[in-house]
């Protein structure tokens, strides 16, 4: 089965290789809010003591911090009906329980893959997966972790704007992005490069959907088959193409996405 590449190892994002006499360096890389869902971790819980007393102890913190233990939000209960699963979905995306949940997860995973003796000799993570990489490196502890992120999301939760802006990530280079965005009168800007061929773009609602605006200028010079995704004041994503947005018409993108 670890002989060869497969489909199902592709998956699973598992991609066999050959040991060489050089002894690589194992780095672990801690994932940031967003990759959260329903049920996450849930049946690694159930079969490894590991995870399950790493959900265990974030409860036991997180009733003390919040007022709410995490896997009676996280995880369904037997016989759940769609509308109760999808109220799970909404409460988890609520940054209040999104980031000490997947925290937890980065945390619990972190200490499965070290009780089998794979430890890291690198750590790094992204955004939120950053306090994870911080306990993984030592810097505080497990405890201390959840308290810093609780504080976190707090904060950004009590935030109150008369607008709350949009965004879209855009698979093209920052270089490629910016010089689109200097065209628009209005304010949008790159917020965050995420990788090489990632660029995220914020701004005002309004110089994202008017015709002149951002969705407009940004998705009409990189093709029809771009992907963007996109997130609605809910915090849902969508992950269209330019194809797709097209029948809505540009000045439309935003509520077409919402809509849909």
């Amino acid at each position: 089965m670890w002989a060869q590449e497969s489909l199902y190892l592709k998956m699973k994002g598992i991609y066999p290789f050959t040991p060489s006499e050089i002894k690589p360096k194992v780095c672990f890389m801690f994932p940031g809010q967003g990759s959260q869902y329903v049920d996450m971790m849930k049946d690694l819980a159930s079969k490894y003591k590991v995870v399950m007393d790493t959900f265990m102890e974030a409860d036991r913190i997180l009733v003390g911090l919040i007022g709410q233990n995490l896997t009676d939000t996280l995880w369904s209960k037997p016989g759940e009906t769609k509308e109760q699963l999808a109220e799970r979905e909404a409460a988890i995306k609520k940054t209040e329980m999104t980031q000490p949940a997947v925290l937890t997860a980065d945390v619990a995973m972190m200490r499965l893959l070290s009780s089998f003796g794979l430890k890291p000799d690198v750590v790094m993570g992204h955004s939120l997966g950053e306090y994870a990489a911080a306990v993984a490196a030592g810097i505080f502890d497990f405890e201390n972790g959840l308290k810093a992120v609780c504080t976190r999301a707090k904060a950004m939760a009590d935030i109150k704007v008369e607008d709350n802006g949009k965004m879209a990530s855009i698979a093209a280079p920052t270089e490629q992005v910016e010089p689109q965005l200097s065209r628009i009168s209005g304010y949008v800007a790159v917020a965050n490069k995420n990788c090489p061929t990632q660029t995220v773009i914020a701004g005002n609602s309004k110089d994202f959907c008017y015709p002149c605006g951002a969705c407009r200028q940004v998705l009409y010079e990189f093709g029809p088959e771009m992907e963007v995704i996109c997130l609605n004041k809910k915090g849902e994503e969508k992950r269209l193409s330019i194809r797709e947005l097209l029948p809505y018409g540009f000045d439309r993108t935003w509520l077409a996405i919402d809509e849909k």
